[in-house]
């Protein structure tokens, strides 16, 4: 189970609880950052090219594909059940919007093919987080971003809190929630210092990390 060792992959109802109860958290989250730290999406083209790695249901990479007509966006997750989920819901979008099977640690595209790269909530689950960082950079092209926002290992439990606020769970269950959150999500993760020693293996990148501000969680924005 992904309680027990969050590298394993989501089963059907684990894949079910994440889409209902904790994506609309994410999303809420992201929608109202992006919305502070406009350099995110600064500099993307009109007619970008755009991957989600670890896109779950989709609900993510399709806000991202409604943000600009011009934007192409794919999305990759290893569970079978979230890629039927993304583009059952992205459908509408056309060749817009594509869902497919594949791993961050081997991602099936060729080398320079995207202008941006997003994964949220997803590096936690890389067996091999400096494998998954590289072919992230690697399938970005020159002048491109990539970013990566995942929960910190060592979040503040007010943090913790307001993000598990955000849950579509009866108030009851926030609690539970929050022990979850904090031992098995948060509890499996990383840390600031941890994957700032990723992109220092990697060479000589320009990049910018930093804890977001109520959010038990931090930002990693990479510059090729």
């Amino acid at each position: 189970m992904i309680l027990r060792n969050v590298t394993d992959s989501y089963r059907w109802f684990e894949s079910w609880t994440y889409d209902r109860a904790i994506a609309p958290a994410v999303i809420d989250f992201f929608g109202l950052f992006i919305q502070k730290d406009l350099e995110i999406l600064e500099g993307i083209p009109e007619d970008a090219s755009i991957l989600d790695i670890g896109c779950g249901g989709g609900q993510i990479a399709i806000s991202l594909a409604l943000k600009n007509p011009g934007w192409d966006v794919t999305g990759i997750d290893i569970a079978k059940e979230q890629i039927e989920r993304a583009s059952e819901r992205g459908k509408f979008l056309g060749h817009r919007f594509a869902a497919l099977k594949g791993s961050a640690l081997d991602i099936p595209f060729s080398d320079s093919n995207f202008d941006f790269v997003l994964s949220i909530a997803s590096i936690k689950h890389w067996t091999d987080k400096l494998l998954g960082i590289k072919e992230a950079i690697r399938v970005l092209k020159p002048g491109g971003s990539l970013v990566i926002i995942e929960a910190d290992r060592a979040c503040l439990l007010e943090d913790a809190r307001s993000f598990v606020s955000l849950m579509r769970l009866p108030k009851f269950y926030h609690p539970i929630a929050l022990a979850i959150f904090r031992t098995w999500v948060a509890g499996q993760s990383i840390t600031i210092p941890e994957i700032e020693s990723y992109v220092k293996l990697i060479g000589d990148l320009k990049y910018r990390l930093k804890k977001i501000e109520g959010f038990p969680g931090f930002l990693l924005q990479i510059y090729k």
